[in-house]
């Protein structure tokens, strides 16, 4: 016998029956078998089984945000046991976990990883799954790389991209860091799956931190967030004074942070991104969720209808928003920037009303979106965008500016034309004609510096008007 499966048995029988099982064949064929069902009967009777089923029903209507796969000049791994021995090799910190490999901040990291890293902000580090597969293929809790996964957990445990909304879930209620991305790292024979995530550097908490953070763990226990163990107040990951090593006093604000949001599921994604949705009305500009959810059934405004729009007027330009920075003026309910994320924009970056931009933020985080800042202005002509661009961003992947619907609550705010940009899709008012935006649109032409290359109308499908889209191009 392995000496971890006799650690297993020496926690979980007395002296006698372990004697038992050390000798009979039998026996030690039968404890995976109990474990097996001690696991499926446990996740039944908790209800993990209904989350995980809900969850699946979720991911396959639900569009996510789209990998972003970095070649990277590493050797080929044959397994994580290799990657180690790489990483000691180099001279690298880690972490390791019984899932993943942690990587911090430091030198090194920006040498053998710069070309990932340098699209992030400076405090990110990288957990790297185990289980050496592209993020569609692979599964963080893997049978494959732990010995002692049951094969119902390894069923049931999320999808790489589902754990985005639990990550951003934990981040929202102040539980747990920041996730920036779920990318893919090519080598030239395989791919890893690498959560790109705020670095918390601190120290351990106090028992009295401890059991206050333990206690609105399980305030949010009661809302969304479902610890995956069963008995999971008593398991060692959830013991004062830092869980295993997964609770840390964060340097920065002071506040404990649990760092292990693959511990979680979330009870009901639909459920929580509806009744953010729903509180939606009371701050968005038009007095209802009028930006329709691309998957679900919430909202009026087709999202689809006009991004497809969008899309095909930048086609003919032959502009593509995958690998792009996208900017909104006045991004409402964040669903355009939502639409540029799932096809692959490189980040996004949207101002409106600060109430405004708070609930677009929670939607997109609930949606599990990670590539973005929401940043709350009180939009108006004298508004200074440039200087609210988040500090040390890599904003030069041909910059496209989305301004929706804005010209008649702002006029064009002269700080506009400073956003580095290439590319600016505008959208008319209701009710406006083609002259009309082209008199509107000489204002920015002849004071921007830019050129109309495009213009086209459409139907609009909730008022039944015509609408009008025109591309500008900064030359």
């Amino acid at each position: 016998m392995n000496e971890e499966k006799i650690q297993f048995m020496d926690v979980m029988y007395p002296s006698g029956s372990k004697q038992w099982l050390k000798r009979s064949a039998f026996l030690r064929k039968m404890v995976p078998i109990y474990r097996e069902a001690l696991f499926a009967a446990n996740a039944a009777r908790s209800g993990r089984l209904l989350v995980y089923q809900r969850n699946r029903a979720l991911s396959r209507r639900l569009p996510s945000q789209k990998v972003i796969t970095y070649t990277v000049d590493l050797p080929s791994f044959q397994d994580f046991y290799a990657l180690i021995t790489w990483l000691d090799e180099n001279s690298m910190c880690y972490q390791e976990g019984a899932f993943c490999i942690y990587i911090p901040p430091q030198e090194r990291s920006q040498k053998l990883f710069g070309s990932v890293l340098s699209a992030y902000p400076p405090n990110s580090g990288l957990k790297i799954l185990k289980e050496l597969k592209a993020p569609t293929e692979a599964k963080y809790l893997s049978r494959d790389v732990h010995p002692l996964t049951t094969r119902v957990s390894d069923r049931i445990s999320y999808r790489p991209l589902d754990y985005l909304r639990v990550a951003n879930y934990m981040y929202d209620k102040g539980v747990g860091p920041r996730v920036y991305d779920l990318v893919e790292i090519q080598t030239p024979h395989n791919s890893l799956s690498a959560y790109v995530m705020q670095h918390v550097a601190g120290t351990v908490p106090s028992v009295k931190e401890c059991t206050a953070f333990l206690m609105r763990l399980n305030h949010l226990y009661e809302d969304q967030l479902v610890p995956l163990l069963p008995g999971w107040k008593a398991a060692s990951d959830f013991l004062c004074p830092d869980c295993q090593g997964n609770l840390i006093r964060d340097e920065v604000t002071g506040k404990p942070l649990y760092v292990d949001f693959q511990a979680f599921m979330i009870r009901d994604a639909r459920q929580h991104i509806t009744q953010i949705a729903d509180g939606i009305h009371r701050d968005v500009h038009s007095g209802n969720t009028h930006q329709s959810i691309p998957g679900l059934r919430i909202g009026k405004q087709g999202t689809d209808f006009r991004w497809n729009l969008f899309k095909q007027a930048l086609q003919r330009q032959g502009v593509s928003v995958e690998g792009s920075v996208v900017f909104g003026i006045g991004c409402s309910a964040g669903m355009i920037i939502y639409s540029a994320l799932t096809d692959g924009a490189a980040w996004a970056i949207g101002w409106d009303r600060p109430a405004v931009a708070a609930a677009a933020r929670k939607l997109l985080l609930s949606l599990g979106m990670t590539r973005f800042d929401i940043l709350g202005e009180n939009i108006s002509s004298d508004t200074d965008f440039p200087s609210t661009l988040p500090e040390n961003m890599n904003l030069s992947k041909n910059p496209i500016l989305f301004f929706l619907a804005m010209r008649k609550h702002v006029g064009f705010p002269d700080s506009v034309k400073n956003l580095p940009f290439k590319l600016m899709v505008y959208e008319d008012h209701e009710g406006e004609s083609l002259s009309d935006v082209k008199n509107y649109l000489k204002e920015i032409v002849d004071g921007w510096g830019l050129r109309t290359v495009d213009v086209a109308s459409y139907m609009d499908r909730d008022s039944k008007r015509e609408r009008v889209i025109a591309i500008l191009r900064r030359d």
